[in-house]
């Protein structure tokens, strides 16, 4: 091949790629955009080459061409990047369009990727009412979106249209934490709606309770994760509502977590019956980590309740060692005092 008819394979390589470049945006475009005057004739309504041209119109917020390809046959359930139409529609809170594809018969049911009520609830409590109005089943998850985002009213007419005010056997809930990412082990926040109630929105207490609502399986961890959070005042509440002092939850207790780090929650424990020599999952008693943190206040409270000065972990050392080591004086003296040993 000579030299010339190599270079013009080189130059139509390279103009191929150039054409590539310049054609696919339009192409795409073409594909995917809106527009009446082509969806007008029938050309394309239901492709399923890029995103289907309703979930476009959708994602745009364009009443106009969502109203005209679904006059012209379009898929109202059609999966896009958002999920189907009415799961885009929500996240992207265009209600009017929420209402279209409602009135066009999108069953409120079918998602692809989120519950279009649960979406709702956080995303445009407007809309709450006419999905519940056009069938949309109501579930603990919704519930409990609702009373995390403060949406009193809505959190209310789930509840008067029948939603669990408690978690079923099979609940699994991906609540979310405050507690930082970097914490080797994090307490599990709060998931019954009479729990995630307690600690965001305690006005809807009253109406979950007397639907029969309880703390279920957060009675035993709940307590954990608001020492974590350093809420005194919501553990004596929670306390009242029947969490157990003597729950787990990331191996800790709720003593031991309170003394780590929410020291005015201690004496409101050890008042309604936590034990204060409950052994962590890694060996620490209360009133080890009292005398580790040199907490005076906490020791004599724990001793006072007959906390055990020399209790201490297989291979370990007992309190008034934690003390001595770390240089707390006062607290080395009260669990000598108390007969604490230094072995």
């Amino acid at each position: 091949m000579t030299r010339n008819g190599v270079r013009a394979i080189i130059y139509l390589l390279i103009g191929l790629v150039l054409v590539y470049l310049i054609a696919r945006e339009p192409y795409l475009r073409w594909l995917g955009t809106p527009d009446p005057t082509v969806y007008g004739g029938g050309r394309i309504v239901n492709h399923t080459r890029g995103e289907p041209p309703l979930s476009v119109a959708v994602e745009a917020g364009d009443l106009a061409a969502a109203r005209n390809l679904l006059d012209h046959g379009a898929d109202v359930h059609g999966i896009g990047n958002d999920g189907m139409p009415l799961e885009a529609a929500i996240v992207r809170k265009h209600p009017e369009i929420v209402r279209l594809l409602l009135a066009r018969r999108a069953d409120p049911n079918r998602y692809r990727y989120n519950p279009p009520l649960r979406l709702a609830e956080s995303s445009m409590p407007a809309v709450v009412p006419e999905l519940l109005r056009r069938g949309a089943r109501v579930d603990v998850g919704a519930l409990c979106a609702a009373i995390r985002s403060r949406q009193t009213a809505e959190a209310k007419l789930l509840i008067e249209r029948g939603a669990p005010v408690n978690l079923g056997p099979r609940s699994k809930l991906a609540a979310p934490t405050d507690v930082s990412p970097s914490a080797a082990q994090t307490p599990i926040a709060p998931q019954s709606p009479l729990a995630v109630a307690a600690c965001h929105a305690p006005e809807l207490e009253k109406a979950l309770l007397s639907h029969g609502a309880r703390l279920g399986p957060d009675d035993a961890t709940i307590l954990v994760w608001a020492a974590r959070q350093k809420r005194a005042a919501l553990i004596s509440h929670l306390l009242a509502l029947g969490a157990d002092p003597n729950g787990v939850s990331a191996g800790e207790s709720p003593l031991t977590q309170a003394v780590l780090t929410c020291p005015d929650a201690v004496p409101i424990l050890l008042a309604h019956g936590a034990r204060p020599d409950y052994l962590t999952s890694d060996g620490r008693t209360p009133l080890r980590e009292a005398a580790m943190a040199g907490d005076e206040r906490a020791a004599g409270l724990l001793i006072a309740h007959r906390a055990d000065v020399n209790y201490h972990a297989a291979h370990g050392h007992g309190p008034l060692w934690f003390a001595r080591k770390h240089n707390h004086a006062r607290v080395a003296e009260l669990l000598q005092k108390a007969g604490g040993r230094d072995d």
